[in-house]
């Protein structure tokens, strides 16, 4: 609406620049900001200046138009620019960021010397972070990455000037992938998702759906990839948001179209031209396995001959062994199908030589598809054992997947397999390791025998975890859905466990987990069930059982309270709670660190386990209570609000939460939140009871909306 004089104004031409940037039209964006920040020269005006700077360097970066960054940088340290305040340094580091993101080292490093001089810097650690990690991730160093990532996290989490809180998060996402922990990653990116507009760009909340399908997709999970994808908008082009031309060629291989999947891969990998290398390397390695999956090995051996060209060119040698390893791993596994054990073997020695002790990585990542090659590479002596299981148990050291090893043909593969599958405390190491006492090699049998008779009494104690979810754990060893018979067999191992180790009549388990049937049949069908469940619980030649029964009763024998996770909560708590302490702070954050999700969601509608679970979650909203009332009373509003929002996260209806995090949120000067929330307890108090919210609330909100401190 302004008039058309004022449409050339360089400063109106960054808020044009940066609302296209917002929208993701980067190439717009870029010709405004660039007229922006040439019109700057005559009308100076640094803040403006360096934003439309900060913001064009973010634009040239999502479309690699990284030769232009000189440009935008140049003149960063000229003592005119000293009214930009932070602005200047801050685009100097970003652009050391998209440096790095190119494999161009010496000159991100030059400009990370510079910007991190400035008296600023202690701002900018997020953004030498994330540079980092560009430059640090394709040598294989993803150890020290997430270290430093999860620093700069905590940090922005109490203040983020620059709002890239959301871009360390989806790094530390991308790194998380790396080494081998998909779901970990995919729930990091639903927590960006979490954080909604708090400083997470539209483009980047947007791309969370991108991310969160491709991790469904590529776990087999087709329904809730194709919702993810459906949210989707693409609000940003470029290189940046590269997995929104992957995604489709997971999908459509899961749906069995080739045609689609061959298109869409090719349109992937048009899109990544002129990108980052490690986005080319990512989308490179992630075809394969669908490409092969709809019969189409040899254009995904093409891919992997892209990739590694593109390594080769600009990250020679051990600059970029981690990408490598996984490319020439892959690769091993597209000869093995193709029926070439000697290139299959060539290229899997290489994939161990060439990374070194970074293999751990592409281990974890591949070895659905490795564990075959190798199994095959060990049987015809063509890896030696002793060093292979050593990268194995280091990338891998749950051991639970050595297991089957110590049924390898070559007997140095058994012996190398032994001690790491012995350690996982998975029941079906018993069974084995009896078989191979007897085993013809006369070096081994000896061995197996010592490593049983230490079994028998260093087995692994039994573990239940029912916070977040029902499992059952012995050592590394985890009972997946396939150990279990039947559903009705955890459910009886779950009823046991809730009644807290006491026998339990039959008449009483008869009516909670089949209800109506006669009493002779359902006796039948507990009797079955006990015996299945002993099956997954009891190691093989046990003695003794889990499940003690007697006297038409059945109890679940824990030994020590500390074999549940609920228990070691509900210790902590207590302790926490008691107050004993002249600083209950650690005793109650010991405490909130054992919380790992509701209790036993698998019964969240059982009658039986109503009580149970009510009583521990009373026992946590008591510790974020706690945490509440302390944080306040030392003045950290932050912290205060941070357990606020998790207790009216757990309790909707907890009014006292609502008015913790409303003053937390006032204290720190986001009076818009905490008005916000008021309506929001409001809301949920009348959708849920039909009340309005207490007098203390609505006082509260009051005082608040006047402008007066609380």
């Amino acid at each position: 609406r302004l008039p058309e004089e004022f449409a050339q104004l360089p400063l109106i031409r960054a808020l044009v620049g940066q609302m296209d940037w917002l929208a993701g039209d980067n190439a717009s964006a870029i010709a405004e900001l660039q007229a922006a920040v040439r019109g700057f020269r005559d009308q100076p005006n640094p803040p403006a200046d360096w934003l439309a700077r900060s913001v064009l360097a973010d634009a040239l970066f999502a479309t690699g138009r990284v030769d232009e960054l000189d440009e935008v940088v140049r003149g960063w340290d000229d003592p005119t620019v000293e009214g930009a305040g932070a602005l200047a340094p801050a685009t100097v580091a970003y652009a050391a960021v998209v440096f790095a993101a190119y494999a161009r080292r010496e000159e991100s490093d030059r400009l990370a010397a510079g910007a991190n001089a400035h008296p600023a810097a202690a701002f900018l650690q997020p953004l030498e972070a994330l540079r980092l990690a560009f430059r640090d991730a394709p040598p294989g160093e993803l150890d020290a990455i997430i270290e430093r990532l999860d620093a700069a996290d905590v940090e922005m989490e109490r203040y983020d000037p620059l709002t890239r809180r959301a871009h360390v998060l989806g790094m530390t996402a991308g790194i998380t992938c790396e080494r081998g922990y998909p779901e970990r990653a995919l729930r990091l990116w639903q927590r960006i998702r979490e954080m909604g507009g708090a400083g997470v760009l539209p483009g980047l909340l947007d791309a969370t759906h991108t991310w969160c399908a491709l991790f469904h997709a590529q776990a087999g999970r087709l329904a809730e990839a194709e919702a993810e994808l459906s949210q989707y908008r693409g609000r940003e082009t470029g290189h940046w948001n590269f997995v929104a031309t992957l995604v489709p060629a997971v999908i459509a291989s899961l749906r069995g179209d080739a045609a689609e999947t061959v298109t869409t891969a090719e349109r992937a990998i048009a899109s990544v031209e002129g990108g980052p290398i490690s986005f080319k390397c990512w989308l490179a390695g992630d075809l394969v396995p669908p490409l092969v999956a709809v019969g189409h090995p040899g254009r995904a051996g093409q891919a992997i001959e892209w990739g590694l060209e593109q390594l080769d060119r600009d990250l020679p040698g051990p600059s970029g062994r981690l990408p490598r390893s996984r490319m020439l791993g892959l690769r091993a596994w597209l000869r093995h199908l193709d029926g070439d054990p000697e290139g299959s073997d060539a290229d899997l020695r290489a994939c161990f030589d060439e990374a070194g002790e970074v293999v751990r990585f592409t281990l974890r990542r591949e070895w659905s598809r490795l564990e075959p090659l190798i199994w095959d590479a060990l049987e015809r002596e063509a890896l030696d054992p002793e060093p292979v299981f050593e990268q194995i148990s280091r990338a891998l050291p749950e051991g639970v997947q050595l297991v089957p090893f110590l049924d390898h043909p070559n007997p140095a593969a058994r012996r190398a397999a032994l001690e790491p599958a012995v350690r996982s405390g998975d029941p079906g190491a018993v069974g084995r390791l009896r078989r191979l006492a007897e085993d013809g090699d006369s070096e081994f049998a000896p061995a197996a025998s010592s490593a049983l008779e230490r079994l028998a009494v260093s087995m692994p104690a039994l573990g239940f975890e029912v916070l977040g979810g029902f499992a059952v754990r012995r050592g590394s060893w985890r009972a997946t859905e396939s150990d279990w018979a039947r559903p009705i067999d955890p459910r009886l191992v779950r009823f046991l466990l809730v009644n807290a180790g006491q026998p339990v009549a039959e008449d009483l388990i008869f009516e909670a987990l089949w209800p109506g049937r006669e009493a002779s049949g359902a006796r039948r069908s507990l009797q079955v069930a006990v015996s299945r469940a002993r099956q997954v619980l009891d190691p093989p030649g046990s003695d003794s059982s889990v499940i003690e029964s007697g006297g038409q009763s059945y109890r679940l024998t824990i030994e020590d309270d500390h074999q549940v996770d609920a228990n070691r909560f509900t210790t902590a708590a207590e302790s926490a709670l008691a107050r004993g302490t002249d600083d209950p702070l650690p005793l109650l954050e010991g405490a909130r660190s054992l919380w790992t999700g509701e209790p036993l969601p698998e019964e969240r509608y059982a009658d039986w386990a109503a009580s149970y679970r009510e009583r521990l979650i009373d026992q946590y909203i008591g510790v974020l209570t706690g945490l509440c009332e302390l944080h306040e009373q030392r003045g950290d509003h932050l912290d205060a609000a941070d357990s606020a929002r998790e207790l009216v996260a757990l309790d909707p209806l907890n009014e006292a939460g609502h008015r913790a995090l409303m003053i937390a949120y006032s204290r720190t000067g986001r009076r818009g939140h905490a008005l916000r929330q008021y309506l929001e307890c409001r809301r949920a108090l009348v959708d849920a009871l039909g009340v309005e919210p207490a007098e203390d609330t609505a006082r509260l909100q009051a005082r608040i909306l006047a402008g007066e401190a609380v």
